[in-house]
């Protein structure tokens, strides 16, 4: 067992497992509309934050802090303070998040509680705990928060509740005296006639639910609680009941409460194992309620839903019927995730793998609205993970892959070296400085040379106006990476900005440019490029026709929440098109037909399958959506017709085969690629530069050009008459009349290092006027000369 899953409260983390739910937050007290026992406010009045902004929405800005605030009093090794609102909202207003590109905060164990599982199980869901303030400080909280246009969420548990809830003792008092009271009727009784020998054999609908009895607790009578025996409660934890309206009409309470004092989307605990919660009632609980809640200036939030452990790959199709609008996307435990995989010697993972990783789960969330998180690499003895690595790890999951990212500040952070946790923010800091590294953002992989430990992406913001390379290096020595830009719309000779640096980056001087990292390095460049390759989306709507078996699927995983598909041999979908590249999408499933066929015009276009398993091993998952399933380019220019058809059986049980969406364009694509390896590592040779001095009027300017037929040129630099070198940019202006020497030399991204040359030139002003003269009697004078005296080179 993972420590993860033993802790089952650091709620990001805790979604790698259906039995993390272990974590759950508890529901606490107050009944029907009666205040709460000793709380703050009223369960059906909610005191109401009056947020001054609306908080950034998650697909616009990334880093999400987790905040767990209850003291766990030592509970699994922990043993950090409790941390007060107070102590957050000065963070939050002295700037404290935003300067490590923080943008939304996560509070975990905000009620009243026991320290189970870091503070969930609930002694009072409508009061603060002590130590970390009231339930006026939490709101001051949330008001300075979106005040910077910060969002806050918090781990909700709707589970069970501590038996020495208020609630629950009422509930069991009445239950022993036979009164069938609003509170007695939030839980489940042993209904038969008392004393009993044992609880009921009777099955549960949660796995995580058992029957239990103790003498104390409604004179011995058989109740069911949930996940008690992770926390070691005694008397369990008595599960809410949502067969019964009044365990729903309570639950809404907690969230309306928490809601209206500014709360803006929840992570909730482990839905899956509700006791007899439908998935209609998820719905109406956990997503219809909080996306419809009004503040009191009337507007509703940009909100935040996903389940842990239901919200995993292997239950997507669950998640987006019930409207979690993201899931958990990666894939790893407590001491790597799929990104480390990488980075690992031995590799645990393959790039090829991880990249089929993001686009088979969040490539087709993204386009569909939706999102997907992940979370730093806990490794809670800090002696396994390299900070550099811990920094590659991030850069890799949120500014390329466009997860979301969750950090943990009680249980990882602020235990980090200094310098480890300013490289690990500087992550988020270059991720704020470009649109195109948002969650939101396109990604696209760019093609490298052959070498398992290089990975590039093409990053496009949302409106397609900004974008960003992300370049990757998951070995620990140093390595050049070369990447081919041709056809990725990306201009072919510019100045890049290094986002990390926040200073001008290197250039790209072609369609093949190298760039180097350092071990586990990593590179943001803010580069100028098109909107991308015109691709126009043509989905299961008007248009397509379809027959033999196949139709229109309503799925809210589709794009656009349906498809064209079926399970029979014979059925097709076909589409009527203009334009040169195809490519078609849809859903591959485990046991998928093997034998799809595709004509074009009539002219077979070969076979595909859409029968496949999880990219990478374990990871979970039977349904795969947003799969390129085939793509065509250099067709004739008009109109085409395409057909699909099914003409092997699927499996047992089997999705059949089908399309979700067609994407076409008039540009043919382009199929770059990279030969050899490392190209610093075999480059010795130093580039080669040459100077020309070019005359208008009296002006005089040097243009140097370099060429390096290897890794490529990284600087051209010069100086005049001696002075301080300097980087070449333009033409050098020479206007002083005289003679002067422009010395000149290039390095290439190898650390090559040209010897330095010097070009002679004089200056005349007065010549320059008898030059124009003679020029328009045809002569020409050249008064500059090279100097072939060598200043010395290296190789760096």
């Amino acid at each position: 067992m993972t420590r993860r899953r033993r802790l089952a409260a650091v709620a990001a983390a805790a979604l790698l497992a259906p039995v993390i739910a272990a974590q759950a937050v508890l529901p606490a007290s107050a009944s029907d509309a009666r205040p709460a026992h000793g709380s703050q406010g009223r369960a059906d009045t909610p005191l109401g934050a009056d947020p001054t902004g609306i908080g950034d929405p998650f697909a616009e800005h990334n880093g999400i802090m987790w905040e767990y605030v209850r003291d766990p009093e030592g509970f699994d090794g922990f043993g950090y303070p409790a941390t007060t609102y107070a102590s957050i909202t000065q963070k939050i207003t002295s700037g404290w998040y935003s300067s490590r590109g923080i943008h939304h905060l996560a509070i975990y164990g905000a009620w009243k509680s026991t320290p189970e599982f870091l503070g969930l199980p609930p002694l009072d869901y409508f009061d603060t705990q002590v130590g970390t303030g009231s339930v006026t400080d939490f709101r001051d909280m949330t008001k300075a928060a979106n005040a910077k246009g910060m969002t806050v969420i918090m781990y909700m548990e709707l589970l069970y509740i501590h038996p020495d809830n208020p609630v629950f003792v009422k509930a069991a008092t009445d239950r022993a005296a036979g009164i069938d009271s609003y509170e007695s009727r939030l839980f489940r009784w042993d209904e038969r006639p008392q004393p009993q020998a044992e609880c009921p054999a009777d099955p549960l609908s949660s796995w995580a639910a058992t029957w239990v009895s103790h003498p104390d607790v409604a004179n011995g009578r058989c109740y069911v609680q949930s996940w008690g025996h992770w926390a070691g409660v005694e008397k369990g934890l008595p599960a809410f009941d949502y067969s019964r309206p009044e365990a729903l009409d309570y639950a809404k309470k907690v969230l309306r409460f928490w809601l209206g004092l500014g709360v803006q989307g929840f992570t909730y605990d482990a839905p899956q194992t509700y006791l007899d919660l439908s998935e209609a009632g998820q719905t109406e609980l956990q997503i219809t309620l909080p996306t419809t809640f009004r503040y009191r200036d009337g507007k509703t939030r940009p909100q935040w839903f996903d389940a842990e452990g239901q919200g995993t790959r292997e239950n997507m199709r669950l998640a987006d019927r019930v409207g979690y609008s993201v899931i958990y996307g990666d894939a790893g435990d407590d001491w790597n995730s799929a990104a480390t995989q990488v980075a690992r010697d031995p590799q645990g993972l393959t790039i090829d793998q991880l990249d089929d990783h993001y686009a088979t789960w969040l490539d087709p969330r993204r386009m569909n609205g939706r999102g997907a998180w992940g979370t730093t690499v806990f490794d809670f003895d800090q002696t396994s993970m390299p900070p550099a690595l811990r920094a590659l790890d991030a850069a890799v999951q949120a500014g390329g892959a466009g997860m979301t990212y969750f950090n943990h500040q009680q249980t990882l952070n602020q235990y980090l070296p200094a310098a480890d946790e300013k490289a690990f923010y500087d992550v988020f800091r270059a991720i704020d400085r470009s649109p195109a590294l948002a969650p939101g953002a396109s990604r696209e992989r760019l093609v490298t040379q052959t070498d398992p430990k290089a990975y590039a992406l093409l990053k496009r913001s949302m409106d397609g106006r900004t974008a960003a390379l992300a370049l990757y290096n998951f070995s620990s020595q140093p390595m050049c990476i070369t990447v081919d830009l041709a056809g990725t719309g990306v201009s072919l000779s510019q100045r890049t900005t290094d986002l990390g640096a926040n200073a001008p980056g290197p250039w790209i001087r072609g369609e093949e440019t190298t760039f180097s990292l350092p071990g586990y390095g990593y590179r943001f460049l803010d580069v100028e490029a098109d909107a991308g390759f015109p691709w126009r989306l043509v989905d299961t709507d008007a248009g397509w026709r379809a027959g033999g078996g196949w139709q229109v699927v309503a799925d809210p995983s589709a794009q656009g929440g349906s498809r064209i598909g079926g399970n029979a041999v014979g059925g097709f979908a076909q589409y009527a098109f203009t334009g040169a590249s195809a490519q078609l999408w849809g859903l591959k499933t485990t046991a998928g037909s093997d034998q799809v066929r595709v004509t074009i015009d009539g002219v077979d276009r070969g076979v595909h399958s859409q029968r496949r398993t999880s990219p990478i091993p374990d990871a979970g998952g039977d349904a795969f959506y947003g799969q390129l399933l085939a793509s065509f380019t250099g067709l004739g220019k008009g109109r085409h017709v395409l057909r699909v058809e099914q003409v092997g059986a699927a499996g047992p049980e089997g999705a059949g085969a089908g399309i979700d969406y067609l994407r076409v364009s008039d540009r043919v694509a382009a199929s770059p690629v990279v030969t050899g390896g490392d190209r610093c590592a075999s480059d010795t040779a130093a580039p080669t530069t040459t100077a020309t001095a070019v005359r208008a009027g009296k002006d005089t300017s040097i243009v140097l050009r370099a060429v390096d037929d290897s890794s490529g040129v990284a600087a051209i630099q010069y100086r005049l008459d001696g002075g301080r070198w300097s980087e070449y940019t333009g033409p050098v202006e020479v206007d002083r009349p005289g003679t002067h020497a422009v010395s000149f030399r290039s390095t290439d991204v190898a650390g090559n290092e040209e010897a330095a040359r010097t070009l002679q030139v004089t200056v005349d002003r007065d010549r320059g006027d008898r030059r124009d003269a003679d020029r328009r009697d045809g002569h020409r004078h050249d008064d500059h000369q090279h100097d072939d005296r060598r200043d010395g080179g290296n190789r760096r």
